[in-house]
């Protein structure tokens, strides 16, 4: 909805304060507990605005009548029989206003109203202070001349941002508000302008330099006539293509600024092409001659077409020029004796077409540690490893090589299961290995001058381990409260939840005491343990004591159980890094502690009625943080 269409939605329901003297000519049908306003007069954006029907007083509160929404604003307005209510839409928000009733609803959320809605007049009337804090605007009253006025907000500039994307470079203009816009290009020297009407900078704004997509800086101006509004000028090192949009998220604008290739050369026994940003490449090949061909969509050429000689190794010669505008395509073309395996890869300034190296083998060991990959391929080749959110897939990206064929390999070592050789996709130059993993921990990539491509993944020692956590309290049993009133089964649920994913992602099975905000009491955490199995038990809290000045992180076991004890040190050894005191291992005659019958521990992050050591446990960082440590103390448990 345009904005002053917005403004004028307001004036539907704008509450005239305190002011006029009362109108007993027009007393009578009056609804219980109103009078009429007389003498009074409204103003918006300085026009001045006549309604329809009089204005009310209810309880020192004002009412206007709804039925200039429909009349002069634009806004759909209808009656539900049913609920007795008026309802107003706007592109924005659905009030819904029932009569009589001090509460109305704005988007499905109750709202309370300083005064009910009323009939009168077969008109509906609702009180100002809903609609001011509902819509936003200023509201004056001046008491000597009894008027009322409403000034709509201003649209703010609240900053910039710039996206360098495959395709293009998205330079985003954001504004607090929808507002209408204009860009351009300027020339000597070369600019790229994007005027926002109606708006003012939002936040302190200084000259910032950017140095990216040919965009050198970014400036801010702002001029009041023959309207307000505020200028964002980009310079520019050289003139741009660009187009723009609405912003997709938020408001404000978006202006694509397409790359351009300023140059290319033959270098290193590979063509290097210059672009202003990571531009996009298509690959493919021609045959009678034979041709490898690199197109960049949206791209534009600087300087015009050209091509090299080369001669060398089968490659004959490199051709450029601007292949197709609107929509734009730069085309290199690499003229071969013979078909020729090439490979693009992006460059910090470009692209870079090469030969493809050639894969030799790929074999797998087992090793001590864990496992290791080889595999040989030729200079220039390039890996880098994805590792699946749960731990049970490693995939292994191989640039700058040729598939030496595709299969999968059983291994089952306890460590890898199996793995999978695949071509990439049309297109794509490079191959990718799909390692299945029973669990992950860690893994490392080197590459040899030679070519040598070497996967290390460490095994992880809590594989098949069963380990119960139990997030202490929860349910009627809140646990303690922290010093600002954060009951602590809030606090131990997430970290139990970040370290049951660590545990899950390394292949242990892991076994909650309880699935949520639920009760159990101690024995029956007892049980959930026992009954499984587990080879360990953990459980999560936090303290809390009288005197505030005590803080620190402790761990809890019984008797003399070695096992138990040792979980301890190594729990105490690891939290301690959360930055609390370390108080140390303690014994504990704890139910949870002296009838698992399985090594367990009881661990005191810290005390939330400390306010330091709540600072850091509220904090979600360091709730993650936490769960690392008993993560890797679990880890060295097990090892």
């Amino acid at each position: 909805m345009p904005r002053t269409a917005l403004v004028l939605l307001l004036v539907s329901v704008l509450v005239l304060a305190q002011a006029g003297q009362l109108a007993s000519a027009l007393a009578a049908g009056l609804p219980p507990g109103c009078q009429v306003f007389s003498g009074a007069k409204l103003f918006i954006n300085n026009q001045q605005v006549f309604p329809d029907v009089p204005l009310l007083n209810h309880s020192g509160r004002t009412l206007v009548p709804m039925r200039i929404v429909g009349e002069t604003l634009g806004a759909e307005v209808e009656w539900d029989p049913v609920g007795y209510a008026a309802i107003v839409t706007t592109p924005s928000r659905r009030i819904v206003m029932p009569i009589g009733s001090a509460v109305a609803t704005v988007n499905g959320v109750d709202v309370p109203l300083d005064a009910p809605s009323v009939l009168y007049q077969s008109r509906t009337l609702v009180p100002l202070r809903f609609v001011a804090e509902s819509m936003g605007c200023d509201v004056g009253w001046d008491p000597g001349t009894l008027t009322a006025s409403v000034v709509s907000p201003t649209a703010r500039f609240t900053g910039f941002s710039l996206d360098l994307l495959p395709e293009c470079a998205v330079l985003r203009v954001a504004t607090d508000g929808s507002v209408p816009y204009s860009v351009k290009t300027l020339a000597d020297p070369p600019r790229l302008i994007v005027d926002l009407e109606g708006t003012m900078p939002g936040v302190d704004w200084s000259e910032q330099a950017v140095g990216q997509a040919l965009i050198s800086r970014v400036r801010v101006a702002v001029t009041e006539t023959p309207i307000q509004m505020t200028r964002v000028i980009c310079d520019l090192s050289e003139a741009v293509r660009f187009s723009h949009r609405p912003a997709s998220e938020g408001s404000g604008v978006e202006v694509q600024v397409y790359y351009k290739v300023s140059g290319v050369r033959w270098e290193d026994g590979g063509v290097s092409i210059a672009c202003s940003g990571p531009a996009q490449s298509r690959t493919f090949t021609l045959p009678s001659p034979d041709r490898y061909i690199v197109d960049l969509p949206g791209a534009t050429l600087t300087g015009g077409a050209g091509s090299i000689d080369v001669n060398s190794d089968g490659i004959q010669r490199i051709r450029w020029a601007q292949f197709q505008s609107n929509p734009d395509i730069v085309r290199v073309v690499i003229d071969v004796a013979e078909p020729i395996a090439f490979q693009v890869q992006p460059t910090a300034t470009g692209l870079r077409v090469a030969r493809q190296a050639t894969i030799a083998k790929v074999d797998y060991e087992s090793t001590p540690d864990g496992g290791r990959l080889k595999l040989q391929a030729g200079p220039g080749a390039s890996a880098q490893a994805v590792v699946a959110a749960d731990g049970r897939q490693l995939r292994l990206e191989v640039a700058g090589a040729e598939t030496p064929g595709i299969g999968t390999v059983s291994v089952r070592d306890g460590l890898v299961d199996s793995y999978e050789i695949l071509a990439n996709g049309a297109g794509v130059d490079g191959f990718a290995v799909i390692l299945k993993l029973t669990g992950y921990v860690s893994h490392r990539i080197a590459t040899s001058q030679a070519g040598l491509i070497t996967l290390d993944i460490d095994c992880s020692p809590l594989t098949g381990k069963k380990i119960v956590l139990d997030p202490g309290h929860g349910g009627i049993d809140p646990g303690c409260t922290s010093y600002s009133g954060v009951y602590e089964k809030n606090v131990n649920w997430p970290v139990a939840v970040m370290l049951r994913e660590r545990l899950l992602r390394a292949g242990a099975h892991v076994q909650m005491t309880r699935n949520g905000d639920e009760s159990i009491n101690a024995y029956g955490r007892v049980d959930v343990a026992n009954n499984w199995g587990a080879d360990v038990y953990v459980s999560i809290h936090c303290n809390a004591h009288v005197q505030r000045t005590i803080s620190g992180t402790e761990v809890w076991h019984y008797g003399d159980k070695p096992a138990s004890l040792r979980l301890a040190q190594l729990m105490i050894n690891q939290l301690t890094k959360l930055g609390m005191v370390n108080r140390g291992v303690k014994k504990g005659n704890y139910a949870v502690l002296r009838e698992t019958t399985m090594p367990a521990v009881l661990v005191e992050l810290g005390f939330l009625s400390n306010p330091g050591d709540e600072k850091i446990l509220l904090n979600p960082a360091n709730q993650a943080k936490a769960a690392d440590l008993m993560f890797e103390a679990l880890k060295a448990y097990f090892r």
